[in-house]
């Protein structure tokens, strides 16, 4: 019934894999959690290139993300919150 991805997309090389898996098991709830270079210190975040944090392959504005996940999971409601330094997408299936 529910999915929960917390800080991990960012370290996979393909999101996309973690998105067609998650939708395939179509659960009725999803939370996806990231950083958001948006919001990291203007010194960690990167605009131009890889991010800083070398564990991470890929970084996503909440925008950004809002729109990617939105793309993989067109029959969700879609809710974020946001931290000092992340965003946490909420998706709940429209019945």
């Amino acid at each position: 019934d529910m999915v929960i991805c917390a800080d991990v997309i960012e370290h996979v090389m393909d999101p996309d894999m973690i998105m067609r898996y998650v939708k395939d098991m179509d659960p009725k709830h999803i939370i996806i959690s990231t950083p958001d270079r948006g919001l990291l210190p203007a010194w960690f975040n990167s605009w131009d290139g890889p991010p800083y944090n070398y564990g991470h392959i890929r970084e996503w504005t909440t925008d950004e993300f809002l729109k990617y996940s939105s793309r993989w999971f067109p029959n969700y409601t879609i809710t974020h919150e946001t931290s000092p330094v992340g965003v946490m997408v909420v998706l709940q299936k429209n019945d």
